[in-house]
């Protein structure tokens, strides 16, 4: 029976929805044009409630979870595509999965997700992460994840994806799998 002695790893995770991709895009458009900041991040944002497990049925909390997985549809010259983001709160790094790859389409994908890269560290502050998860920081408030200013949750955006890509070898069929390197030493 070694499936039983197998150690168990437990990660809580919890989900966003359509809605969440479009209210973080209004938002970062409103971020970029308002001169106002406090017009932008102001307490009764959706974006913070979505962010404390109340917009969603069964939602849960970011404080509370490893992981916040989001489906996100983009337009790609035109059509719509899906993509799934993970955001790994305890690395604070938002893992972009996509089943179409190229140069010209992933720049189009991280052009579409940047608002997750600017304005999620900012409300990750007002939730209160790094005083609900004293463990994810050093003393003096700057993350354990990388090297940050203190009480910065940076949020950079990789694309992890792992695509099987079929070939043909010696006449039959073969599916080799690509590893995108994520810039930081970790495949």
């Amino acid at each position: 029976m070694a499936f039983h002695s197998l150690p168990c790893v437990v990660e809580s995770v919890t989900t966003t929805d359509l809605i969440f991709h479009q209210r973080m895009k209004n938002t970062y458009d409103n971020y970029c044009s308002s001169k106002n900041l406090q017009e932008v991040f102001h307490p009764d944002n959706d974006i913070l409630d979505y962010m404390s497990g109340y917009k969603i049925i069964c939602g849960r909390s970011w404080t509370s979870v490893d992981h916040v997985l989001m489906p996100i549809h983009t337009e790609i010259s035109g059509w719509g595509h899906w993509i799934l983001g993970r955001f790994s709160v305890k690395e604070r790094v938002l893992f972009i999965y996509n089943s179409i790859r190229s140069p010209q389409i992933d720049a189009e994908i991280i052009k579409d997700v940047e608002c997750y890269s600017v304005l999620l560290p900012t409300f990750l502050y007002l939730l209160g992460l790094h005083y609900k998860r004293k463990e994810l920081f050093t003393g003096d408030g700057k993350s354990r994840a990388s090297t940050e200013t203190p009480l910065s949750c940076g949020c950079p955006t990789l694309s992890a994806a792992t695509v099987p890509k079929r070939t043909t070898t010696n006449g039959g069929p073969k599916s080799q799998f690509r590893r995108q390197s994520t810039g930081d030493g970790r495949r």
